[in-house]
């Protein structure tokens, strides 16, 4: 008669037991992904942080590209001192489009490598809790 109670109490430590387990494996998850995430944001001069967005990386492709065009545009229709475009506008201005453009690509190579990584935490914390 004694031994369905010491089954059940037995039962119920093992389920206790796995819970703390799984509760600990969430919290070094937790404290994984905070620790991690810190490499995707993007650091101010004014030591600000902030995680950028793709739309912010677009936009920033958008203007430098028309700023390029600017340049070259206006370096072949002001023709140098022999009549030819002036080479130096032109180098500038594929200078600006090549710096521009890197930096734009950086940003959304950054913002994207974050939502794969949160995608992945967030999959392996739902398994983990069980809420998946």
């Amino acid at each position: 008669m004694k031994l369905i109670p010491l089954n059940r109490r037995t039962t119920e430590v093992e389920a206790r037991v796995d819970s703390l387990q799984r509760q600990q494996l969430v919290n070094q998850l937790d404290q994984a992904w905070y620790k991690d995430r810190e490499r995707y944001f993007i650091r101010t001069k004014a030591r600000r942080t902030y995680l950028p967005w793709k739309i912010e990386a677009v936009i920033s492709a958008g203007v430098t590209l028309a700023i390029a065009s600017l340049v070259a545009w206006l370096s072949v229709s002001a023709p140098g001192p022999l009549g030819a475009p002036q080479g130096i506008g032109l180098s500038f201005a594929a200078l600006v489009g090549l710096v521009g453009m890197s930096s734009s690509f950086q940003l959304y190579r950054k913002r994207t490598s974050h939502d794969l990584a949160e995608q992945r935490y967030l999959r392996r914390r739902a398994e983990l809790t069980g809420e998946g």
